[in-house]
Parts: C-alpha cells; sequence; structure tokens
C-alpha cells in the first residue's frame, strides 16, 4: 500500500460514510474526522462554542482559517500521512479549499460518495437524530439535503462534489449486517483499486 496517500471523502448526511470509513481502517487507512479535528483545535486554542452543532464551530474555523489558510484542514491531513507513511482519510470534507488542495496534490484523491435524495431522506428520518429536530419529513429532508447541495457558503457541499475525481454510488440496500459489511468491503477494495493503494496482483 501506498505511503502518506491522503483520501478526502465528501457526502451528504446519510450517504454511507461511517460505513465505508469503517472498512477503509479494516484495510490499514487511517481515519482522520474533520469534526473531530475542528473541536480539538477549538479546544486547544480555548475557544467555548455555542452548543456542538457544526454551525458552532464556523467562528473558530473562519478565525484559524484567517491564520492558517482555507485548506488548513486538507494540510493536517497531508502532515499525519506524511509522519506515519501511510495512507489517511480525511473524513467529513466540507470546505471547497481542502477539496481543491487535495484534488491538485499528488498524493491524494478526491471522493464524494453520491446516494438518491429519497434514499438518504429516509435513511436520515429513520435515524431520528436530535440535530435534525423539527425535520419531520422525508420532502423536508429532501428539501434541506438540497439546500446543503446549493449551498456556497463555507460549508460546500457542492462545491466539494463537483471538485471529486471519484464518485461512487452504493446502491444496494442490505438489511443483514453480515452482508453489509461485505457489500461495503467491496466499495473499499475498489476505492483503494482506483487510488492505486492495493498491492500489485501475482499472477
Amino acid at each position: 500500500m501506498s505511503r502518506g496517500h491522503v483520501i478526502g471523502l465528501g457526502s451528504l448526511p446519510g450517504a454511507g460514510k461511517g460505513a465505508l470509513v469503517e472498512q477503509l481502517e479494516a484495510r490499514g487507512v487511517h481515519h482522520l474526522h474533520v469534526g473531530t479535528i475542528v473541536r480539538q483545535a477549538a479546544e486547544h486554542n480555548g475557544f467555548v462554542p455555542e452548543d456542538e452543532t457544526r454551525e458552532a464551530y464556523l467562528p473558530f474555523w473562519r478565525e484559524h482559517a484567517s491564520r492558517h489558510g482555507n485548506d488548513w484542514l486538507a494540510r493536517i491531513a497531508f502532515a499525519t500521512a506524511s509522519d506515519l507513511k501511510s495512507p489517511v482519510v480525511l473524513d467529513g470534507v466540507r470546505i471547497k479549499a481542502d477539496a481543491k488542495a487535495i484534488k491538485g496534490a499528488k498524493n491524494a484523491t478526491m471522493v464524494w460518495l453520491d446516494g438518491d435524495l429519497p434514499v438518504l431522506a429516509q435513511r436520515l428520518l429513520d435515524r431520528g437524530r436530535i440535530e435534525d429536530a423539527g425535520v419531520q419529513t422525508v420532502e423536508d429532508h429532501i428539501t434541506a439535503l438540497q439546500a446543503q447541495l446549493d449551498s456556497r457558503g463555507e460549508f460546500d457541499l457542492g462545491g466539494v462534489r463537483e471538485l471529486a475525481e471519484i464518485s461512487l454510488f452504493p446502491t444496494v440496500q442490505i438489511e443483514d449486517l453480515e452482508q453489509r459489511q461485505h457489500y461495503n468491503g467491496r466499495i473499499a477494495d475498489n476505492l483503494l483499486d482506483l487510488c492505486n493503494l492495493l498491492p500489485p496482483k501475482s499472477y
């Protein structure tokens, strides 16, 4: 497996990033989560958010970006991959500058995990997470997901999707846990192959 490669992974909520990342970790890819990096950096710098929502950390992100550049999350991923001499997946890319930095780097690949909005909306409705309070129907979730794609603020998922070099589109809904893990493992293997991160095949 190639050393120091960064996989940037972006998606809408409900697309299955967690399941894919779990399989990548099982294959030796180090996991960095954007939200965790931001929260740890905020705590280290004494920033206290109003709550634990993503938006509450935006003031810190802006201040940190003004000193370190809008692609500071991507650069942390590059530094981690270099230090570990191991592939790294940067999970949860939402900032266009990060996606652009990853796409433009030789040892990196920007990936988008896609999905049909109605399918993603139903998954989110079934989850019933506290941050989705007030979003009560599939149609509400579809509207919210489309708004995330259309937004061109700091969180620019539409821009991240446009910069993706690889788009994955899982299409199978599998209830059985073992079968679902096997399916997601095949997606992970396919992604690593596309990134030239699988060992050479022997014939």
